[in-house]
Formats: C-alpha cells, sequence, structure tokens
C-alpha cells in the first residue's frame, strides 16, 4: 500500500522511527511528494548533524523560517574542527595569514569566526531548547570567544561538551552561563581547560540527578574525584561534591597523569570509576570531531557511544 494511502497519524509514526540519522532522511522525505512532505514536517528535524559554520549558519536560518511547532529537534550534533580561522574580505584565512595583513586592515576588514560561530550556536539552541534531549557539541579551538548557552533545556537527558578553551576565562564565561538541566542524567566532557574541582561544582550545579559522568582528557584528579564522590568523606583536604546520585564515572586521563597512582586510588571505589587508556591530541581535531559524531550516532540507536568499555572480554553495562 502506498505511503499516500496512509492516515497522517500513522505516517508520523513511521517517520519518527525512520529519522534517526543525521537528517539525511527528513531532508529525503520532503522531496517525496507534497503529503509526505506535509506528514513528515513535526518529525523530519528530530535528529540533525551539522557540521562547520557555513551548516551551523544554514542550519539556523532553516529553523529561523520554521514555525515553532515544527521546530521539534530531539537529538543535535554540531562539529567544528577548524583552528583559528577568520574572514579577510569575505576569505576565510588562517591566523598565520592575517598575520601578514597590516594592522589597520585587520581592525576594518577580519572578521572573527569564532564570534559568528557563538553567536549562531545561541541562535540554534534558543530555537530548539524546549524539545531537545540530547546535545553533543565539539568545537576544536575556542580561543578568543567564549560557548555561552543561557537557555534552560527541560528535556535534556545525555550532553556533550567537548570544548577546546585555549584560556581559563573563556571556560568561565561558557560554564557559569550554563543553566541547571533538572532532567541530565549522562554528560560527557572534557577538563575544559580549568581546575578539576572548579569543574565538578558546575557540574553539581547543573545536573543534581546525574548518573552518568564522563570525563576526557583531564589533568590529574585521581584524589580529588575520589573525594567529591564520596558522601561520607570527612578529611581535611579540599573537597567539591559531585551529585550522590553518579553511578559510573568514566575517565580519560591527560599525558601526565600516573596511572598506576590513579588504578590504586579508584580500586577503593569497586568499579565506580572506570579508567580509560591515554587521551592524545587527536581528539582535538577532525580525527575528534568524526568521533564525537559517531559516538552520538550509536548512542541515537541505541548503543553505548562513547559509555562502552571493554572489561574483562565483556561491555560494562549502561544502566
Amino acid at each position: 500500500m502506498s505511503l499516500e494511502r496512509c492516515p497522517p497519524e500513522l505516517c508520523r509514526g513511521i517517520f519518527e522511527f525512520a529519522c534517526v540519522d543525521a537528517g539525511h532522511t527528513g531532508r529525503a522525505l520532503s522531496l517525496v511528494s507534497k503529503y509526505i512532505h506535509a506528514t513528515s514536517k513535526p518529525v523530519k528535524l528530530q535528529s540533525i548533524c551539522v557540521r562547520g559554520l557555513h551548516q551551523m549558519e544554514g542550519f539556523a536560518g532553516v529553523l529561523d523560517s520554521t514555525a515553532p511547532d515544527f521546530r521539534r529537534v530531539r537529538d543535535l550534533c554540531i562539529t567544528d574542527h577548524r583552528k583559528r580561522l577568520f574572514a579577510f574580505e569575505g576569505v576565510i584565512i588562517t591566523e598565520e595569514v592575517m598575520k601578514d595583513i597590516p594592522i589597520m586592515d585587520v581592525k576594518e576588514k577580519v572578521t572573527d569566526m569564532e564570534e559568528i560561530r557563538s553567536d549562531v550556536l545561541r541562535r540554534i539552541l534558543g530555537a530548539v531548547a524546549s524539545s531537545i534531549v540530547t546535545l553533543s557539541i565539539y568545537f576544536a579551538v575556542c580561543a578568543r570567544v567564549h560557548c555561552k548557552i543561557p537557555f534552560p533545556l527541560p528535556r535534556l537527558i545525555e550532553l556533550t561538551t567537548l570544548l577546546n578553551f585555549e584560556s581559563i576565562e573563556l571556560a568561565v564565561f561558557t560554564l557559569e552561563s550554563f543553566k541547571p538541566y533538572p532532567s541530565l542524567r549522562r554528560w560527557n566532557t572534557n577538563g575544559l581547560n580549568v581546575r578539576p574541582e572548579y569543574l565538578f561544582g558546575h557540574i553539581a550545579r547543573l545536573a543534581p540527578a546525574l548518573t552518568h559522568l564522563r570525563l576526557a582528557n583531564i589533568v590529574e584528579c585521581s584524589g580529588g574525584l575520589e573525594r567529591a564522590l564520596d558522601a561520607q568523606y570527612s578529611g581535611f583536604e579540599e573537597r567539591v561534591k559531585l551529585p550522590v546520585t553518579i553511578m559510573k564515572v568514566f575517565v580519560q586521563p591527560s599525558l601526565l597523569w600516573d596511572l598506576d597512582f590513579s588504578r590504586a586510588i579508584f580500586a577503593r571505589q569497586k568499579g565506580r570509576i572506570i579508567l580509560e587508556g591515554y587521551s592524545d591530541d587527536t581528539i582535538y581535531g577532525q580525527k575528534g570531531a568524526k568521533v564525537a559524531e559517531r559516538q552520538w550516532m550509536d548512542r541515537n540507536n541505541g548503543g553505548r557511544g562513547c559509555w562502552k568499555v571493554l572489561k574483562k572480554g565483556r561491555l560494562s553495562e549502561l544502566i
């Protein structure tokens, strides 16, 4: 039977199961027929992956021209692996090329792509804040501009924030802009170039019901993490509490960690902390962006994504 003979409600149910990729299925449905275009409207934007500033601007334009009832983006992934790019008289250039441009021309004609990216990010998230359930943001470099997200995300369950800030100030401005996420259960984040204890404090503020935390490429924090998870801690060392609801913490250490020392500390947690292998600089390049996209897609399709780890030949369970 032709889909065009199906009731709209049945068609939407079918399309909801189909639109779980990066957005290709939704775009294809729009081209089938007027009927399919109309019936798929409520769900064709539910799963979207946006790569780079050009696609971010295009997607923001789509959202601006879409009625609020049809901006139902449930799963969203945004990546940008560019490093230190500017626009000079409309042409994308690198930071090295910009240094050779006379100072007056730089002031008058150079556009900072990070400023544009930050503004577009807020436009996108502001438009979909009420519907977003899973959100993954990967920016290889944040050298000059913060990434404020000053919106409540009431339905957000899973969050990935892999943002490579080159100054503590930008990371602080970004973290302090985040609103509490009462529904958030799983958060995959990197160190954001801030002190781990400072990051832990914001995690506790933003995600009081968190159950799973992943810390990627984070600096040494074995003792601080153990204290943060210990609800009965009564010592004298500095301590910032993490949510008591946390069941699993996955740690991908930076190259400066002493893994033997860390394993000895984490062993006392009896499997609550899972220590992964060392991270490297690929987390901040094109390869890192692809990994973030692949993990996001795997989660959308019922997989474990970044929460997958081999332990004694078996995959750890995600509760």
